[in-house]
């Protein structure tokens, strides 16, 4: 093994930008560019998550992967229709109609990060099966 002492280093090119190959220097210029055009992305990346617009959408996307949930389980569910036919207008039905009921402080909570009101889980489960008990009785199951 050899001997690691300034003997060696002597064919190591100098590091220091001065020194540096012009192409490099511009590469370093451009990546620093870049994480500042990242940063700029990122800010409006999350001033675009808070406006009214994005929160239906995240809204929309939670009814429907609950929806799907609801239907990846319905023969287990006890509160749901056995009728195959009826799961899709049972889960839509509770879920369009549990989420239409969230408060602006719940929805703002969940979206926007905002404190919980007071009793958020307890009113939102009594919401929910609420939702279940109209749903049963609406599609006749």
């Amino acid at each position: 093994m050899p001997k690691t002492d300034a003997s060696n280093w002597s064919n190591v090119p100098d590091a220091r930008a001065d020194k540096l190959p012009p192409s490099i220097p511009e590469a370093l210029h451009q990546r620093n560019d870049m994480k500042h055009g990242l940063k700029l992305a990122g800010m409006i990346a999350a001033i675009a998550l808070h406006l009214p617009a994005h929160a239906d959408e995240k809204l929309d996307m939670l009814k429907k992967v609950n929806i799907d949930g609801c239907m990846s389980v319905i023969q287990i569910d006890k509160d749901a229709p056995k009728d195959p036919k009826l799961a899709k207008p049972y889960c839509t039905c509770v879920y369009e109609t549990h989420f239409n009921n969230f408060t602006k402080p719940e929805l703002n909570s969940m979206f926007l990060g905002t404190p919980a009101p007071p009793n958020m889980d307890k009113n939102v489960q009594i919401r929910l099966q609420a939702a279940i008990k109209e749903c049963r009785k609406k599609i006749g199951a």
